[in-house]
């Protein structure tokens, strides 16, 4: 077990900082041969760096302030790209609940949603501007880094922010188990998200707490994001050209991608409840 005594909280909070902000600009720069999983790469280690930054936020709030705005932008941008993929990948995993599907209109469909089906109207994505943007903000703050007044960081701190982040876990939880909107399982799972982060972000400074968490926040996690991609999907089919919308074979897809998402959702509900119950 590591010695506590010499864990040194500013050295490894700006670590982690450094070291997800080089994977980030190493996974972005490799847009061009491998969309989707760089995409998906960045999207993780960005969620990571965000939760150390949040990490230092009880005792450092300007930098929170400061450094979290562009971040989220730069996290937002390149959701609407992952959420291309995430599509895709739902209705690969509904083709298993759906018995009789009509082979040529699950092409049809397929075909239209990665012509840009997910495209909101009137809106056209430059998707390497908005690699070539995230790639700027992230090397701007990687700059940043190095000067940022983490000197008085300690692992108390860094204690009492992850037991802050799991009370916020059970706040959201409390909201979509009451309200069981989407937009509240949307909160929750980014609660449950930023919370895994920290658990690895924390291994060697809070090896009992991380070692709690790690694993009922990944699985609780995982079937949010599974329920949130089956209605990433029912909206891109929403979105979808009219002759291809309002086939029967798509209209029933879209049925079962929104009872798949609700089911998902309860079943988060319920492996959670003894956790955050």
């Amino acid at each position: 077990m590591p010695n506590k005594k010499k864990i040194n909280a500013e050295k490894l909070i700006r670590d982690s900082l450094e070291s997800d902000a080089l994977v980030i600009l190493d996974q972005l720069g490799r847009y061009g041969d491998q969309p989707d999983r760089s995409i998906h790469e960045a999207r993780r280690r960005l969620k990571r760096l965000r939760a150390a930054l949040a990490l230092c936020r009880r005792r450092s709030p300007y930098i929170w302030r400061v450094e979290n705005p562009p971040l989220r932008e730069v996290a937002r941008s390149l959701g609407r790209l992952r959420d291309h993929a995430a599509a895709l990948e739902a209705l690969d995993d509904l083709e298993a609940e759906i018995s009789g599907l009509n082979g040529a209109a699950l092409i049809a469909i397929r075909q239209s949603l990665e012509l840009g089906g997910l495209a909101s109207p009137g809106a056209a994505t430059d998707d390497v501007r908005v690699v070539g943007e995230g790639i700027a903000a992230v090397a701007r703050f990687l700059s940043r880094v190095p000067d940022m007044p983490l000197q008085e960081l300690s692992r108390t701190d860094l204690k009492r922010s992850a037991k802050r982040m799991i009370r916020s876990c059970r706040r959201r939880y409390a909201a979509a188990d009451e309200s069981r909107r989407p937009a509240d399982f949307h909160d929750w799972r980014k609660a449950v998200r930023r919370a895994f982060f920290a658990t690895e972000i924390l291994w060697r400074a809070l090896p009992g707490w991380s070692r709690q968490w790690r694993g009922p926040l990944h699985d609780i996690g995982h079937t949010l994001g599974r329920g949130h991609d089956q209605g990433t999907l029912h909206l891109a089919l929403s979105r979808l050209p009219d002759e291809v919308a309002s086939d029967i074979e798509t209209q029933r897809i879209a049925r079962t991608a929104r009872l798949l998402e609700s089911e998902l959702y309860d079943q988060a509900r319920m492996s959670a409840r003894k956790y955050f119950g």
